[in-house]
């Protein structure tokens, strides 16, 4: 082997050790890379989760106010019946005090002509 073989294989060992070298830094930055990814989707999914427990939270809440509601609900509900059950017993007193009222007017009116009258 010559000292120009020689030469040329150190050269081209050189060139494999620089390529085997950006090779190596690649796959460091590709890892490092991933290990962001990784921990950005870690954080991004114990926010969601959080988020997601914080909700559900909410929603215990609200649902036991409307359990504590339900009672004050009912006594709308039984105010409102007796209401309509009032009105309606205030139409029939009305209804008849009128007829009442139109009876004694009628029999006073008799009377005071049957006293005028006779």
């Amino acid at each position: 082997m010559t000292r120009e073989d020689r030469t040329g294989i150190e050269q081209q060992l050189g060139q494999v050790q620089g390529h085997l070298g950006q090779l190596t830094d690649l796959i460091k930055d590709q890892a490092a890379q991933s290990t962001r990814s990784r921990r950005q989707l870690y954080d991004k999914i114990d926010g969601m989760d959080k988020t997601i427990t914080g909700l559900g939270h909410r929603l215990q809440t609200l649902e036991q106010s409307f359990v504590g509601m339900q009672p004050t609900l009912q006594e709308f509900v039984t105010f409102k019946e007796r209401a309509r059950g009032a009105g309606m017993l205030g139409r029939v007193l009305w209804v008849s005090g009128g007829v009442v009222l139109a009876s004694v007017s009628w029999v006073v009116t008799q009377a005071a002509d049957l006293f005028t009258k006779g």
